[in-house]
């Protein structure tokens, strides 16, 4: 899913400690857990609903500064997750967490639409930003964000960002461009800051919104 370019030469280890350094989970390796999530690892009932946590901290482990930006540093670890249970569990990768509901999702667009600051309520509110993306996913599928994500390997669409300014602006070109659609109204729709030439380089696809917004 995120281009690793070496040979995975070992699993992903969770374990489950007394003492955890940093948080109630933290990715690394191992990916640490308190003891009193064990049980979600090794009862079934468990297991075919797994927490959100786990997948949360994988995605951390799997997460790069290419198509991360401000904001998004809790955020784009959760589109892995996410992918994890679409993929790995293949369950529907939208029963993770009560936060990205129908109704939540429904509620965070709400949200925007009245923010008097769109750009700061966005990059402040994790799963209202996650928002975007699952839009994203679910109209243009998760080929979509694979080809985004590997699309930083090669250089069909120049060299990697440098900055957060050239990563916001990557999103909407590298974006737009895999799915044929101008993004740029949806950016604005969200408050994403991009350039104008960012905008200009997207002006002539043809125009995507989700639908009611």
């Amino acid at each position: 899913m995120t281009n690793q370019s070496a040979e995975r030469k070992r699993p992903e280890r969770i374990v489950a400690d007394v003492q955890i350094s940093a948080g109630y989970m933290h990715s690394g390796y191992p990916i640490m857990i308190p003891t009193s999530a064990a049980p979600e690892m090794v009862t079934f009932g468990k297991l075919k609903f797994p927490g959100w946590g786990f997948y949360h901290e994988i995605g951390h482990n799997h997460q790069r500064g290419d198509f991360t930006f401000d904001g998004t540093g809790e955020v784009t670890n959760n589109v892995i997750g996410m992918y994890c249970y679409h993929e790995v569990l293949k369950k529907d990768w939208l029963i993770g967490h009560s936060a990205i509901t129908e109704e939540e999702r429904k509620a965070n667009v709400q949200k925007i639409k009245k923010s008097a600051d769109k750009w700061q309520d966005w990059k402040s509110s994790p799963f209202l930003a996650l928002t975007t993306y699952i839009q994203l996913i679910q109209e243009f599928g998760w080929e979509s964000w694979r080809k985004y994500l590997h699309s930083f390997a090669g250089n069909e669409f120049g060299p990697a960002p440098k900055g957060d300014d050239e990563r916001r602006d990557q999103f909407l070109v590298r974006y737009s461009k895999i799915t044929n659609k101008n993004l740029g109204p949806f950016f604005d729709f969200w408050g994403i800051p991009v350039s104008s030439s960012a905008k200009a380089e997207v002006s002539k696809l043809e125009t995507w919104m989700p639908k009611g917004l």
